[in-house]
């Protein structure tokens, strides 16, 4: 299974005999994809460039105010509706929600005035926002981590059989996206298996059309940047999951990053100043994981680090890149649907 999911993420196409050639598994490949991922439900996803999208990423952390803490998640609920929010996370035990935010490239100011408003209508105290200046890498769960013949957590990852973490160099280069771009993004978001002719359909286009865009735009620009298998469903594993988020500042060695990966349950990277890591982990093996983090992380040339912890029926993943329903509805006319005053008026009734 590791040799099958590190073919996998070095991938931009699900094409399982070429996953079966690079992984030595051979025909084996598509049996294996079939008996342990489809047949539990999973599924291969592209893991997007969203910079290639016009899509800029930030992580903001919103402090609410305890007494107005529902009016406030209120608020946050409507960002989503608005295509503002990506995820949402609710961190146990503290009256503060962690937002990742995709803004059309060119408006990051624009949306700070959604964050300030928030604050002067007293549904929060504050808010600190970090600008994500690089492109996440996905990462399918670890075998040793999660049992893909069960669709199950497995209580203690073994140490001697993890899987190989590399993160995918990204062109950081902006692009322009235009409407098929989106909707072949889309299909391949929800799934890298995609079909040709049905993207063509969807798009009432021909197969012949999806195809060049797909070679020449889609792919050959970089808006896809590796597949992963997408674990995280709330109808299979979310009543068991909790979702770690780490905000931390190394130096410049690419080996602090390497610590994070080291761990299991790793499920995104951000690299840069700040970093920015989510894992995904059995409920159970959250502070564990915490404590992990902080060994790893004290003394390791970190100069700060912070960390959240958000249950299962604390974490919304239901905006832009994150949803490929959303992600095509929201690209109309050439340009991606974003309007602060708009919300900001919404939020005022």
């Amino acid at each position: 299974m590791c040799k099958f999911l590190n073919a996998v993420h070095s991938s931009r196409v699900l094409d399982l005999n070429d996953v079966g050639r690079r992984s030595g598994l051979g025909d084996q490949a598509a049996r294996v994809y079939e008996a342990y991922v489809v047949s539990k439900g999973l599924v291969a996803k592209a893991s997007l460039n969203d910079l290639k999208m016009g899509l800029s990423n930030s992580l903001v952390l919103l402090h609410a105010r305890p007494a107005r803490f529902s009016e406030a998640q209120d608020a946050v609920n409507y960002l989503f509706r608005r295509a503002l929010a990506v995820t949402v996370q609710r961190a146990a035990g503290q009256t503060a929600f962690i937002v990742r935010a995709a803004v059309p490239i060119g408006q990051e100011e624009n949306a700070r005035k959604v964050y300030d408003f928030l604050e002067e209508a007293g549904l929060i105290s504050g808010y600190e926002l970090w600008e994500l200046r690089s492109v996440p890498t996905h990462f399918s769960p670890d075998p040793c981590a999660f049992d893909y013949s069960s669709g199950t957590w497995k209580p203690h990852p073994s140490e001697d059989c993890e899987m190989e973490k590399n993160l995918v160099q990204q062109d950081l280069l902006p692009a322009v996206p235009d409407e098929l771009d989106v909707v072949i993004a889309s299909a391949l978001k929800r799934s890298a298996g995609a079909e040709i002719g049905a993207i063509a359909r969807t798009a009432g286009v021909s197969s012949e059309e999806i195809a060049a865009h797909l070679q020449q735009h889609v792919l050959g620009i970089g808006m896809v940047t590796s597949l992963y298998v997408d674990f995280y469903d709330p109808s299979l594993f979310a009543p068991d999951t909790a979702t770690i988020t780490l905000i931390a500042w190394p130096s410049s060695s690419s080996e602090e990053v390497r610590e994070v990966l080291r761990i299991h349950y790793v499920f995104e990277v951000w690299p840069g100043v700040p970093m920015v890591a989510v894992f995904k982990c059995p409920l159970s093996a959250a502070f564990s994981v915490v404590r992990e983090l902080e060994n790893r992380l004290f003394g390791g040339g970190f100069a700060d680090f912070r960390v959240f912890i958000s249950p299962w029926y604390m974490v919304s993943s239901l905006g832009l890149p994150s949803s490929p329903t959303t992600l095509g509805s929201n690209f109309k006319g050439g340009r991606w649907r974003f309007d602060a005053d708009e919300i900001i008026d919404g939020l005022k009734r």
